[in-house]
Parts: structure tokens; C-alpha cells; sequence
């Protein structure tokens, strides 16, 4: 079985003295491996740019590149929706939606409920999506719709990171890749076993 001393150690450093919120974090990792959403769940990542990058470039890593995708507020259209039909991790970069037809889109995507889509000159089709959001922000958001908020778990990194995270940001995750997967798996089990989020 492998092991991850680098990323546990990387983690651990991130979320010292929080164990709560490194709770949180493990099992959303898990949940990135899920087939499905119903937790209704999605990642708000805050402070340094590399660790943000780091953290999400593992949660890549285990739900496959060619299965994550990058989104905008297009994704909430018919057409950039199509985008969610066989992704399992979506990084969306801006602020969170405000427009109502938007908040309820990405509503329904966080959820897992059925979504409309389209491609040009095909038919539209009906789908779950599967996608796990990631969204990034220097500073947590404070004017989000609150049908937003109350789906998110909010994991704040320091604005800036002392010199001894150099090592690990620049570490070859996947050197640990099978470690790093059971702890996620890890993560999943125990998401699995409270029966959700903030149970």
C-alpha cells in the first residue's frame, strides 16, 4: 500500500491547529472519486495561489486530466453545460454567480439534479452531472446568494506561506500518487460513514 508522507505533511502544515477544517478537506478530497453528488458539496479554496494550485492539481491527479475541466460563468448556459456531461472535477475561476437563472444552474450542478444541454446541431439531452466544483478567491466571498454559501465548505490557506512549503509545492505529487489515492479514498470512507457534511 502506498504512503504520502509529502502531501500528509503538506496538508498537515496547511491546516495545523484546524482540525476540523482538515477534516473537511480529507472527505471532500473523497468525494472528488465519488460517481455522484449527492452530498451537494462544493470547494471554495482562499490564500496563496501555489497551494491553492498544489491542492488542486492532486485532486486532478486522482480524478484524471482528461476528466477535469476549467469553467466560467458560460458553464451555466445551455451550450458551456454540455462541458459537465462525462467531467468529475470542475475549477471555476470568478466570483460566484449573482443572476438568478445562474445561482440556480450552478445550484443544480453542486446537487447533482438533472441539467439540460446542448451541442450545436444536436439535440439537447438531460444529465446529472458528477463534476466536483473547486472555485478560487484571494478573499472568501461575502456576497454570494445564500443557497450558494450554505453548499460550500470554505478552506482558507494563508495569504502567504512561510519559506519551508518551497519543497512541497514544487514536489512531484505523483510520486505518491497511489498514497495520495487511498487517503482520498480515506476521506470518502469516513464522508460515507457521518452520511455527509457538517453532520
Amino acid at each position: 500500500m502506498g504512503e504520502c508522507p509529502v502531501w500528509e505533511g503538506f496538508v498537515g502544515k496547511l491546516f495545523e491547529d484546524k482540525a476540523e477544517s482538515l477534516e473537511d478537506f480529507k472527505m471532500f478530497c473523497g468525494y472528488v472519486l465519488a460517481d455522484h453528488c449527492r452530498y451537494e458539496r462544493f470547494l471554495a479554496l482562499c490564500g496563496d495561489a501555489e497551494a491553492t494550485g498544489a491542492v488542486f492539481r492532486v485532486m486532478a491527479m486522482a480524478a484524471g486530466e482528461d476528466k477535469t475541466i476549467e469553467i466560467d460563468v458560460i458553464a451555466f448556459s445551455c451550450f458551456g453545460r454540455m462541458a459537465f456531461r462525462n467531467a468529475w472535477l470542475a475549477r471555476y475561476r470568478g466570483k460566484l454567480p449573482r443572476n438568478s437563472e445562474h445561482v440556480e444552474q450552478f445550484f443544480r450542478l453542486v446537487t447533482g439534479d438533472f441539467i439540460t444541454a446542448e451541442a450545436k446541431m444536436r439535440p439537447r439531452i438531460s444529465f446529472r452531472s458528477r463534476a466536483k466544483i473547486v472555485c478560487f478567491f484571494q478573499e472568501p466571498p461575502t456576497d454570494a446568494d445564500t443557497s450558494i454559501t450554505r453548499k460550500m465548505i470554505l478552506v482558507s490557506f494563508p495569504v502567504s506561506l512561510p519559506e519551508d512549503f518551497e519543497t512541497p509545492l514544487h514536489f512531484h505529487f505523483e510520486e505518491e500518487k497511489d498514497g495520495i489515492l487511498r487517503w482520498m479514498e480515506e476521506g470518502l470512507e469516513m464522508l460515507a460513514e457521518k452520511g455527509g457534511f457538517g453532520r
